[in-house]
């Protein structure tokens, strides 16, 4: 029984060319390698229906003793090879041949009209319909329906003709609650959107289990067409409330997303010091993921929480300084934040936890700034600032202030720095 590797190598370039000379030759001589397999169980089936070659499958069939639909150790039968590949004349060939595989799937529960679905092949998709699959509406493993997939690919075309062939599921939500409408605000595909609503969607403000609505969904990902064509479209969920308590604001405010924030207010939202369950507000939310112009558009659209604590204690400061966020502690201190001396509740100054991890910089700034700090951090001078360095940021932070602002900030620093050496020269005494 010959394996000889070059044998093997001109029998898989016989099937590739769709040499059906060579291909007969060497199976007349070496019949049983007409059910050879590779390592991971690819039959000479699976490589003629990857590489597209019809005539290839009808040879193999004619010689007989073979197996259409032996999956792979994936569970990948030469009917979905084909069917990823776009072959439409493969899968012909292969249910004109007998295969049984239509709708049957892989390991991950994938059909071969989810993959069709999943790669946007609208004429596989037809064929397979017109072969018989039943499959239009089969969800993978994870519960995702083809036209789950198609939404969150961007697929109008795809989705239009799932539904034109008998689609129930245009809102069918996965296990975990994401609608096909969630996946499109998602993802951002504001015309996928547009053609559920048109095809008769009802979710455009259903939440998923954790209570996030397509708008919020949005949000996060700073889709800002999205949110305006939900809106447009319907959706009354722009303060709606998630399983955290977070708004939409609060999630564009995460991400930095301003022009997202400006959209959510312009269309209605009275969510801008709005705090979550903890009490974190998209003022926290900015300031702790560092984003400095979020913090100037959340105070120029009228968010009045910029010296506001959570329910833990963290003024937006704190939050900023302990992610080491720099430049949202100068935009926070530019803008009125006065947290000099301000501790949280746990009586931990706003500077980092770990301040020799990468946060000597934030340190810095707020020992510029006049910030009290524990021993341990006042004695290690490669935290300390020179006179040059603090009057170089200090301008920095303050030119954009009234002569008036930045006369009584400095004042306010020049105190806190006397009481500072005044309590040192009294432990020094």
């Amino acid at each position: 029984m010959s394996k000889d590797p070059f044998v093997i190598q001109n029998l898989y370039d016989a099937i590739r060319t769709e040499d059906i000379q060579s291909l007969v030759e060497i199976l007349s001589l070496h019949p049983h390698l007409i059910n050879f397999k590779l390592f991971y169980g690819d039959t000479l089936i699976h490589e003629a229906a990857s590489s597209g070659k019809s005539l290839v499958i009808e040879e193999l069939v004619r010689r007989g003793s073979v197996d259409l639909d032996t999956p792979d150790k994936h569970g990948i039968t030469p009917m979905l090879m084909a069917t990823r590949h776009g072959h439409v004349s493969v899968i012909e060939t292969l249910v004109r041949s007998g295969s049984q595989a239509i709708d049957i799937a892989d390991n991950d529960g994938k059909t071969p009209m989810y993959v069709a679905v999943d790669k946007g092949y609208v004429s596989v998709i037809e064929t397979l319909v017109r072969l018989g699959s039943t499959a239009i509406d089969t969800p993978d493993n994870e519960g995702m329906t083809p036209l789950s997939v198609a939404a969150e690919n961007d697929r109008v075309s795809t989705i239009e003709i799932l539904m034109q062939f008998g689609s129930q599921a245009i809102d069918t939500p996965d296990p975990s609650g994401w609608t096909p409408m969630l996946l499109a605000a998602q993802a951002g595909h504001a015309s996928v959107i547009e053609i559920l609503v048109q095809l008769g969607s009802k979710t455009i403000d259903t939440p998923n289990n954790h209570r996030m609505t397509p708008m919020s969904a949005a949000a996060w990902n700073g889709h800002t067409l999205v949110i305006e064509t939900l809106s447009r479209l319907g959706s009354t969920a722009v303060d709606v409330l998630d399983n955290r308590g977070n708004t939409a604001i609060i999630a564009a405010a995460c991400g930095g997303h301003t022009s997202t924030i400006e959209t959510l207010v312009r269309l209605g939202s009275t969510a801008l010091n709005v705090s979550n369950n903890e009490g974190w507000t998209p003022m926290h939310a900015a300031a702790r993921n560092g984003h400095p112009s979020t913090i100037e558009t959340l105070v120029r659209l009228g968010s009045t929480t910029i010296n506001t604590p959570t329910l833990g204690g963290w003024t937006p400061m704190i939050a900023a300084a302990q992610h080491g966020n720099v430049s949202a502690i100068e935009t926070l201190v530019r803008l009125g934040s006065a947290i000099m001396d301000t501790l949280d509740k746990f009586y931990w100054p706003p500077i980092p936890r770990t301040p020799r991890s990468g946060y000597r910089d934030c340190v810095k700034t707020l020992n510029s700034l006049g910030a009290n700090f524990p021993t341990y951090l006042s004695s290690d001078a490669l935290l300390q600032s020179s006179e040059d360095e603090s009057a170089e940021l200090r301008y920095r932070i303050y030119f954009n202030r009234s002569l008036v602002e930045r006369l009584l900030l400095e004042l306010e620093v020049h105190d806190s720095q006397a009481k500072k050496n005044s309590a040192k020269s009294r432990r020094l005494g």
